[in-house]
């Protein structure tokens, strides 16, 4: 992620633009340029991975992935076993009752609604 945050800013502050709508044309058209490019310079620091002076090039992709890769504390396991267990219910009740799809939505049974 780190590194199309880098590459998309290069590759964006390329092209010029002379007023807001065209600079969001020209991000949503480039954003699967920066995607692709990051994708193949992703594959290349892997290929260079045991390179001694070029392994450092994915390094600060490892260390974002070590930040948001983290184990679920004990209380984040328990809310996400009872939102599961809720959702398995109101399976059975839809099941059991024999509603359809369009008459769940918005009425006693939806989700949202608890």
């Amino acid at each position: 992620m780190m590194l199309t945050i880098i590459l998309g800013v290069i590759i964006y502050s390329v092209v010029p633009w002379d007023n807001l709508w065209e600079r969001v044309i020209q991000r949503i058209i480039l954003l699967p340029v920066v995607i692709g490019v990051s994708f193949e310079v992703l594959k290349g620091t892997n290929a260079v991975r045991e390179v001694p002076g070029l392994k450092y090039l994915g390094y600060p992709g490892l260390w974002l992935q070590l930040l948001t890769t983290k184990e679920p504390k004990d209380d984040q396991v328990e809310v996400s076993i009872a939102s599961f267990n809720r959702m398995r219910e109101l399976d059975a009740a839809i099941e059991a009752r024999g509603y359809s799809e369009a008459s769940v939505s918005g009425g006693i049974l939806d989700p949202a609604k608890g």
